[in-house]
């Protein structure tokens, strides 16, 4: 399980939806959940939900799907 910044996102994905970012550069992790810019979690968030600063998805795969993915926001 792996936690991502908005401000590790790429640029490009930055201010989508989670269905753009889930979509990009695809690696076989799956988002189960965010976390809201007051810190509050959103488990099993619908896929129109927008990433915006302060936010941060929470993913799930195995080591090295989450190594994919952090490979695609270096």
């Amino acid at each position: 399980m792996e936690s991502v910044d908005y401000l590790h996102l790429p640029q490009k994905i930055r201010d989508k939806t989670l269905r753009d970012v889930m979509d990009w550069n695809k690696t076989g992790v799956n988002c189960i959940g965010v976390k809201d810019t007051e810190g509050k979690f959103l488990i099993n968030p619908p896929d129109n939900i927008l990433i915006t600063p302060g936010m941060k998805v929470i993913v799930l795969g195995n080591r090295e799907q989450i190594s994919l993915m952090k490979g695609n926001l270096a």
